[in-house]
């Protein structure tokens, strides 16, 4: 019995030592994120995490997933240039944290976004923006997935609320959060992952 239960021990010990082996915990919200996730078939894995405040308040986690792996040689700048062009599936999920988003509030930031991504396409831009129909919230779950350069689909809490074969628009998506001019507290923590 003594056996057993310093084995139980050393266990719990090395699990916190390494932490969870199946998720990531971003450290400012406390937002789990799967290490490894199923999309359409494909396995993604987390490149890595960030957060986005707004004020003072931290408003969503983002994770980063790519299928084929990064080039750890390079950069930061450079890793996350290659996922922006990346041709493989990838993913970026957002996760909402504390503060309600109101959906106009919601158009509003992809509207300026795609503006300052430069994506022209006007009536593919109204048809994306226009799909954030409801406030994101505390415990929303918000994907954008893609599987070629042209593909991209937008799930919220799992109900697919879209989908465009626009090479520029998921260029642009991907602009948007990855870039220098993102949002994100530290876009750079979205390659940290190993």
């Amino acid at each position: 019995m003594k056996n057993l239960l310093l084995f139980y021990i050393l266990l719990l010990m090395n699990c916190s030592a390494y932490g969870n082996l199946t998720h990531y915990i971003e450290p400012s919200t406390q937002i789990p994120f799967d290490k490894n996730i199923i999309l359409n078939e494909n396995t993604l894995h987390l490149t890595g995490a960030d957060r986005r405040r707004e004020l003072v308040k931290d408003v969503y986690a983002i994770a980063h997933y790519s299928e084929k792996p990064i080039n750890k040689e390079l950069s930061a700048e450079q890793q996350l240039n290659q996922l922006i062009h990346s041709s493989s599936s990838k993913a970026l999920i957002l996760k909402g944290v504390n503060t309600k988003i109101p959906a106009r509030g919601i158009r509003w930031a992809w509207n300026k976004g795609l503006k300052d991504v430069g994506y022209s396409n006007k009536k593919t831009k109204k048809n994306f923006v226009g799909v954030f129909n409801k406030s994101f919230t505390k415990g929303d779950e918000i994907i954008f997935e893609s599987t070629t350069t042209a593909s991209l689909k937008v799930y919220i809490n799992t109900k697919l609320i879209g989908e465009w074969q626009d090479p520029l628009l998921q260029k642009a998506i991907w602009e948007i959060c990855l870039n220098e001019k993102s949002d994100l507290v530290n876009r750079k923590n979205l390659v940290s992952q190993k």
